[in-house]
């Protein structure tokens, strides 16, 4: 082999190196010198602790500080700790979960072998072989009355600080907004930027609160408490399109009646908290924009 190193005597013996020797004269000084490495780094990242016990000193790495309650030299030392203050049962629990893992049957085949890591095994942990499995034991476990939530509804005041949470965090008062990362249309857009253009005052996706919780509305006019809402033709079921019983909305799964009373219980929130709100709907816009442009500024008292 050929030499690499600059070096003429061992690092660790300073005895002379020969011809096929880099660093260390031998395998001796080699392993001997590793050793040493690695009880420096140890003694480096670790710190000094007294045993909760038996009073002794003793060494641990600093990044296992957080991993045990106490402080123990060795485990006969925790056990006869733990067996003095009666709490012996639940150490022995927590020291179950550093057991060895095992093999179960998918909880939702039943026919293909998982591996269950200690700490599953100690908790008694269901596992599955594949996403398809975990969907089918889902639904057997947690759907209908299994689930733990079944028959219970969130009051409003648990509603109002979900919202509030939401508000704080993210500027948004529901998940799916948040989720969606939802934008303006570009027929809000432009009707936004026509009413700029008629009072400047006006601005976008606010939230305004009510006694029903928060609305995020298209535009607002703040001084004059005047909102203006674009309702797209599908997404809010436009009556002069749709019937009652059509299915619209987010995957067909709305009839067009809910969606109607859910917007009229928005606009009566709205107005019962000092706002005055006008709906223009898309059809109306795409066809006569000039139109809607004359009913605003008519409530506005600006014709």
């Amino acid at each position: 082999m050929k030499r690499w190193s600059k070096l003429t005597h061992c690092k660790r013996c300073s005895e002379p190196l020969g011809e096929n020797k880099n660093v260390y004269c031998s395998d001796e000084c080699f392993k001997s010198s590793r050793c040493e490495q690695q009880k420096a780094k140890n003694e480096k990242h670790s710190v000094e602790l007294m045993c909760d016990h038996c009073k002794a000193t003793f060494r641990r790495s600093k990044y296992r500080l957080n991993r045990s309650k106490g402080n123990f030299c060795n485990r006969s030392c925790a056990s006869k700790f733990y067996k003095a203050n009666g709490t012996y049962d639940d150490w022995t629990y927590s020291a179950s979960l550093n057991a060895k893992g095992d093999y179960v049957l998918c909880a939702g085949c039943g026919e293909k072998q998982v591996y269950r890591f200690p700490k599953e095994v100690a908790e008694n942990v269901a596992k599955c072989c594949d996403r398809e499995c975990f969907g089918l034991f889902i639904s057997k476990t947690q759907s209908g009355e299994n689930h733990p939530l079944w028959g219970t509804h969130m009051t409003d005041e648990s509603k109002r600080k979900r919202e509030q949470t939401l508000l704080e965090k993210y500027g948004v008062t529901c998940g799916f907004m948040r989720g969606k990362n939802m934008s303006p249309s570009r027929g809000q857009l432009s009707l936004l930027d026509k009413l700029v253009k008629i009072d400047s005052s006006f601005v976008s996706e606010q939230l305004v609160e009510t006694d029903s919780g928060y609305y995020r509305v298209d535009a607002l006019a703040p001084e004059k408490k005047f909102i203006v809402e674009y309702n797209g033709d599908w997404w809010h079921a436009n009556p002069t399109v749709y019937g009652p019983d059509d299915l619209v909305g987010f995957d067909y799964g709305t009839r067009a009646k809910a969606i109607w009373h859910r917007d009229a219980k928005r606009k009566a929130a709205l107005e019962r908290a000092g706002y005055s709100v006008l709906v223009v709907w898309e059809s109306n816009w795409k066809q006569d924009s000039d139109a809607v442009l004359e009913s605003i500024k008519t409530e506005l008292n600006l014709s």
